[in-house]
């Protein structure tokens, strides 16, 4: 529509560059996020169809929101053998200090390699210093995430480290 905002932006990471069009209704939604040298995470449809390929974006989100908006769950990995109360204790008081929406669940690795899966009854939320002080008491890769359902098929489980989605046309 005729005097309507919209933007064209490159979007670049260490694999190449591409343009993305944000049209005027998503423009308006998600503006703020739209700075440069900010980290973003990008859901559209590819366009293949110019001389150069662009997406055409359905929501931008700034990168630190998207633990809050895609992650459902978080995995903690504890080693039961030798495990003591009082870092039972600890992990609960230091979750109550972070209420969020994410829930928690323990998967409790049993001497003779059986595994329960235990609900925490207890929701989180993800700041970088919770993750790292998660780790520091259960160990360097005890945390997974696990990712809400969405309709569009996404991958569900997502390393901490490195998660990428794909499917259907759509990509983040």
């Amino acid at each position: 529509n005729a005097g309507e905002l919209m933007a064209a932006i490159r979007l670049a990471d260490l694999e190449g560059e591409i343009e993305v069009v944000v049209f005027p209704k998503t423009f308006a939604q998600v503006s703020r996020a739209l700075q440069v040298d900010r980290l973003v995470i990008v859901t559209g449809t590819l366009d293949t169809s110019r001389e150069t390929t662009q997406i055409r974006a359905d929501d931008v989100i700034e990168f630190y929101e998207a633990r809050d908006r895609f992650i459902a769950r978080v995995i903690l990995r504890v080693n039961t053998a030798g495990l003591e109360e009082e870092t039972l204790v600890s992990l609960r008081d230091m979750m109550a200090t972070y209420p969020g929406n994410c829930h928690v669940t323990f998967r409790c690795e049993v001497p003779g390699g059986g595994v329960q899966m235990v609900q925490a009854g207890i929701t989180v939320k993800l700041y970088d210093d919770l993750l790292l002080q998660f780790e520091k008491m259960l160990g360097k890769g005890a945390v997974e995430f696990v990712r809400d359902e969405r309709p569009e098929g996404l991958l569900r489980r997502l390393p901490r480290t490195n998660g990428n989605g794909g499917g259907n046309g759509k990509h983040a």
